[in-house]
């Protein structure tokens, strides 16, 4: 589901690798708590138990989750409502946060949106509300390079075509780029390409014909890509009867 610009994801868990997310997530073990590595080569059982953990963009982790519901909230680019989140918990293994202070709350509304057959928008709003998310301000002209590399995110995107249309050198848009997402260039826009990719598959494309289309080499590039991104072979989409839904949590205008 897409909530705007945030993903969230509710399914069963899969066997997960150590890796690290190019945006900051949100997990949520729904009916039972999942591990967060203290290692990244740790054995299940040697990490901290938890129902929610913040981990921070950029970060390597690795959870272990056991066969249940897990749910993971994918935030948007320049988001800082994770901040006040991982504030209201605790420190945890390897730069994440544990247990945030709205977790119990957190839970019953995604717990309400995984027993659905079709999502509402009135349960996501109250969970992006639930968690503090607002759509993040940020400079204008990083807002336009945003939007155009959401709109295809399979064409080339040159930085210095971004950087040109932004009135900047390569040098002063990359630095402002990542000052306001958090993320360096390149990084942001394998985010994009990657989401895009998976929207494809989602939508009845093979794994080649969707990494094509997203911008990738070949479906090896993609495959490496979001084992990277996500610890597991995007051949485990095929295993679980998924939709993507796009809905606009942005307040109506009066």
């Amino acid at each position: 589901m897409d909530g705007g610009h945030v993903i969230l994801y509710i399914g069963p868990a899969f066997p997960i690798a150590a890796h690290r997310n190019s945006v900051t997530v949100l997990a949520f073990g729904l009916d039972d708590a999942f591990e967060v590595a203290e290692h990244l080569d740790g054995p299940p059982g040697t990490g901290r138990r938890v129902r929610s953990a913040v981990i921070p963009a950029g970060q390597w982790h690795r959870l272990h989750t056991p066969a249940s519901t897990m749910a993971f909230l994918y935030l948007d680019a320049g988001d800082q409502s994770w901040k006040k989140l991982a504030a209201s918990g605790t420190p945890g293994p390897r730069g994440c946060a544990i247990g945030m202070a709205v977790e119990e709350m957190a839970l019953q509304v995604l717990r309400r949106l995984g027993a659905q057959p079709h999502v509402k928008r009135v349960d996501v709003i109250a969970l992006t509300a639930c968690l503090g998310i607002e759509a993040p301000r940020m400079d204008r002209r990083i807002e336009a390079s945003l939007a155009r590399l959401r709109s295809d995110p399979g064409l080339t995107h040159r930085v210095s075509e971004h950087a040109a249309q932004a009135g900047l050198s390569v040098s002063q848009f990359q630095r402002l780029f990542t000052q306001s997402t958090g993320l360096p260039w390149r990084r942001w826009r394998l985010w994009q390409r990657t989401s895009s990719a998976v929207r494809n598959i989602i939508a009845g494309a093979s794994l080649t014909e969707a990494a094509h289309a997203a911008g990738f080499s070949s479906g090896a590039h993609f495959s490496d890509t979001f084992k990277a991104m996500f610890g597991m072979p995007p051949s485990n989409l095929s295993a679980i009867d998924l939709t993507w839904t796009a809905i606009d949590v942005r307040p109506s205008s009066p």
